[in-house]
């Protein structure tokens, strides 16, 4: 289990995790969006606190206006990214560092 509040620096710290991605997104056949995450006990996360968590994620977002030739470095420890839905072909050049 990894812990979800990381320091980034001194006094800053970081809730990193995946609640949103596992909550709203990974469902295989034998497990329900509901159950993919729980507490540490495994009890269950509230949907109403979940869906809160999702607004504010929401509110916070933006999108970046992508030229041809733009790059993006994205530090996940500070921020949560993500991808809206579209149209046309994806090409994605990865490197991860740590």
């Amino acid at each position: 289990m990894l812990p979800a509040v990381r320091e980034i620096a001194q006094d800053r710290t970081s809730f990193f995790n995946q609640l949103i991605a596992a909550y709203q997104g990974w469902s295989a056949d034998e497990i329900s969006p509901d159950k993919s995450i729980t507490f540490g006990d495994g009890s269950r996360l509230d949907a109403d606190s979940v869906q809160t968590a999702v607004e504010i994620a929401g509110s916070l977002s933006f999108d970046i206006p992508w030229q041809q030739g733009d790059v993006a470095l994205v530090d996940n420890h500070v921020c949560m990214h993500g991808r809206r839905t579209f149209q046309g072909e994806r090409k994605i050049l990865t490197s991860l560092v740590r």
